[in-house]
């Protein structure tokens, strides 16, 4: 690797780092694999020669220097998946950093620079997500459940009634601009988890029940609760829009 640096430490009792200038110097590791991950977040170019095992490979996805013998494995375990999704936020906010030295001009005049604009009604941001888009959805659909459930509770609507109002007034704003979107699963489960409850108040034989004994809450099949009210899934109104 360029750049890229060995460290020699002699094995004891407790693991420390070797690097001189390192502020984590003092700390001790109570493992091999404790100072090896330290150097993978600390030091992710330097390579560090543990007496007894010698140098491990850097593994490609997380740079975890790992035993060859565990490739495979390591690199279907969570703590790779983790180490690899730090790296692209990592590189994600060395990229804004670097976008945020870059001024521009019209006309003469240097243009402002702001984090998030909305344009269409649509939230962009400096970071190029859809996280504050998705977000601000949310907040409006909530919103205009809020006024519509009162108003259909009141006149004391069937469930495919309530779904059909729901489709026209709260889901156009929930998935507005979702042709577009970038959705993490995350993301999808916020998403997922406004459209069910909703679902839920709509219906009137599928609904959360409380065993008022252990305290225990069931909640209705998926698949059920939909056919009652009139809905398909998330996804599929999400694919069906694309």
């Amino acid at each position: 690797m360029m750049g890229s640096r060995r460290h020699t430490y002699t094995a004891h009792a407790s693991f420390f780092c070797p690097v001189p200038a390192c502020q984590d110097a003092i700390e001790s590791f109570h493992s091999a694999w404790g100072l090896r991950r330290h150097f993978r977040d600390r030091h992710p170019r330097d390579y560090v020669d543990v007496e007894g095992s010698g140098v491990f490979p850097m593994c490609q996805l997380c740079n975890m220097q790992t035993d060859p013998r565990w490739t495979a494995r390591h690199e279907r375990s969570k703590f790779c998946r983790e180490g690899k999704e730090r790296i692209v936020q990592t590189n994600a906010a060395i990229a804004n950093q670097r976008a945020l030295e870059v001024g521009f001009t019209a006309y003469g005049e240097d243009l402002e620079r702001v984090e998030v604009f909305k344009y269409l009604g649509r939230l962009m941001t400096m970071d190029d997500t859809d996280t504050q888009a998705i977000r601000g959805n949310l907040t409006k659909a909530r919103k205009a459940w809020k006024m519509i459930s009162r108003l259909l509770r009141s006149e004391n609507m069937k469930p495919r009634v309530c779904g059909m109002f729901f489709k026209a007034v709260v889901q156009a704003v929930l998935l507005y601009g979702s042709e577009t979107w970038v959705l993490t699963d995350s993301a999808l489960r916020c998403l997922e988890g406004f459209f069910y409850r909703a679902a839920c108040s709509m219906a009137r034989k599928n609904r959360p029940k409380k065993n008022e004994q252990t305290g225990e809450w069931t909640h209705p099949d998926k698949k059920e609760l939909f056919e009652e009210v009139g809905l398909y899934t998330l996804k599929e109104y999400i694919e069906k829009r694309r």
